[in-house]
């Protein structure tokens, strides 16, 4: 292989523009359109892979939040049960007690669980079942039997309870 003098090519490039022909070689790196356009395809696809994974994330994570909000309620009661029975008979208490710390229904005297449109609990004492809306209008539920929560729909949902613009609306006041 020969060795390339930069000199020798400069001075051919100077000769070939001499003879009025534009030079084939470029002197310095040139990007050229093709170059961009290449460049410009492969961002677009990456970016649309991005887009594409945050748009299928965003609800999943969202229907995992409401999830997890049934998990905090299943501890709440929970608490609620342990601190209820004192006397040997627990009960389970509905949204309202667990949100506030006053005592009466609220065995624990404390708040212990933050209050949300978006969960429902019926309780009769003796049992419970809680429900959670996501925002992408899935419904999940738990009860007092089960580990984890469970999906549902509305028609599991006591009489006179519906979901309106993805919180819960109690008619049966």
């Amino acid at each position: 292989m020969k060795n390339f003098n930069s000199t020798k090519i400069a001075a051919r490039v100077s000769d070939i523009r001499s003879k009025g022909f534009r030079a084939t070689v470029a002197e310095h790196g040139v990007i050229d359109l093709a170059s961009i356009m290449v460049g410009v395809i492969i961002v677009g696809i990456l970016s649309a892979g991005i887009v594409a994974t945050v748009f299928a994330l965003i609800p999943f994570t969202q229907d995992k939040a409401a999830e997890q909000a049934l998990g905090a309620v299943s501890t709440a009661e929970s608490v609620q049960y342990s601190f209820s029975s004192g006397d040997g008979a627990g009960v389970y208490v509905e949204l309202d007690a667990l949100t506030s710390g006053v005592a009466g229904d609220n065995a624990a005297d404390e708040v212990l669980l933050q209050d949300s449109a978006q969960i429902f609990i019926e309780s009769d004492g003796m049992t419970y079942t809680a429900y959670s809306v996501s925002p992408t209008g899935k419904l999940f539920s738990i009860d007092n039997t089960g580990s984890k929560p469970v999906p549902a729909v509305e028609a599991d949902l006591p009489a006179g309870v519906t979901i309106v613009d993805g919180a819960f609306d109690d008619a049966r006041v």
